[in-house]
């Protein structure tokens, strides 16, 4: 086996549309994100843990939407800052990622010399200047007039880093565009959740993006979960076949991960620097077990005081019995993950607060 570079599995990069890299989850998320918007029936907020894969699933989706729809997919998180959020620069950023598709397109759009220029690239633009939200509206009305389609969808990245009111008024900004795009915005879970969510509810559908199954005993398919994973280990590795060594390790971080595709890369990335300071080739049962109790620390350090004896009493029901605002916010850090077992939706404590030194497959 030749030498394995561990940096290669780039846990916190997500990946683009189209990359070649991404595996089909065994839910199929981004095609019934799709499947939703070629319906008509968004506007759609993305949700899910942190690391669950929202932004690959997103960028999935928008590549499966490229014959039906001018699509602009829009990482606001890698644009701007996400904790002052400008909504004029937001509106700037989507217009100019909508003109690029519009260009991919060879669409024939009028320019007077009064409208807002979103072919310019941002940085090009004076540090003062900002679209309105009228700006991008005329602009996504003549993209869609002009495009043989008829149809544009705007997806957005990383509203979910902003501070609660401020995800709120943009997406309240968002929404004025609707009528002229179809529109899927990856968005906080405590605007979307319990009745501080209604209003919000009312006016966009819940998407969810969760983990995949790993575990043995729960009723799920955890085969296919865990044949997910592998597989995004062999694509980043740059691996033909998976060597039979890799089996164990692999099997062990998919377990611990709980199904989290980038705890599941952490974790395997960290083992691989284990064994690469012990001059092993492969990482030990040792190594990952060393991997895992990083993690764990890092999940101990978010717990508040009564959390660990909610999330037993919890595990394995609907969690509607947990203070809303604690349930949010266990949810939104991975410290309680959503199911899917059986045909119901069911609340898990995260297994890694549990992990003693040692795992059963």
């Amino acid at each position: 086996m030749s030498h394995m570079n561990w940096n290669r599995l780039a846990p916190h990069r997500p990946l683009e549309a189209g990359d070649a890299l991404r595996v089909e989850r065994p839910s199929n998320n981004a095609e019934r994100l799709a499947s939703l918007i070629k319906a008509g029936m968004g506007p759609i907020a993305v949700v899910g843990p942190v690391g669950s894969g929202k932004s690959t699933e997103l960028a999935a989706a928008s590549k499966a939407l490229e014959a039906s729809f001018v699509t602009a997919l829009v990482p606001l998180d890698r644009l701007m800052d996400m904790r002052q959020l400008d909504e004029g620069l937001m509106f700037i950023h989507a217009g100019h990622q909508l003109a690029q598709s519009a260009g991919s397109f060879r669409l024939s759009l009028s320019r007077s010399s009064g409208a807002f220029d979103f072919y310019r690239a941002p940085e090009d633009l004076h540090s003062q200047t900002r679209a309105s939200r009228n700006d991008l509206l005329s602009f996504l009305r003549e993209v869609r007039r002009s495009s043989p389609q008829r149809a544009v969808a705007l997806l957005l990245d990383g509203l979910e880093k902003c501070p609660g009111d401020i995800a709120r008024q943009a997406i309240r900004s968002l929404l004025t565009l609707r009528e002229a795009a179809e529109l899927v915005v990856v968005t906080p879970l405590d605007l979307v959740t319990g009745p501080e969510g209604y209003e919000l509810l009312t006016e966009l559908r819940a998407f969810p993006v969760r983990p995949v199954p790993v575990f043995r005993d729960t009723e799920t398919d955890w085969q296919a979960g865990r044949a997910f994973l592998k597989e995004v280990f062999r694509r980043r590795m740059g691996l033909s076949v998976l060597d039979a060594d890799l089996e164990r390790p692999l099997t062990l971080a998919a377990v611990a991960s709980n199904g989290l595709p980038r705890t599941f890369l952490q974790i395997l990335r960290s083992a691989g620097g284990y064994a690469a300071i012990a001059n092993r080739e492969l990482p030990s049962d040792e190594d990952v077990y060393a991997a895992i109790q990083d993690q764990k620390e890092s999940l101990q350090r978010i717990l508040r005081d009564g959390d660990l004896a909610i999330l037993a009493r919890e595990n394995g029901s609907d969690g509607l019995e947990i203070p809303i605002d604690r349930r949010i916010r266990l949810l939104a850090h991975g410290l309680l993950l959503e199911y899917e077992e059986r045909g119901k939706i069911v609340v898990r404590m995260n297994r890694l607060l549990q992990f003693s030194g040692h795992l059963v497959p």
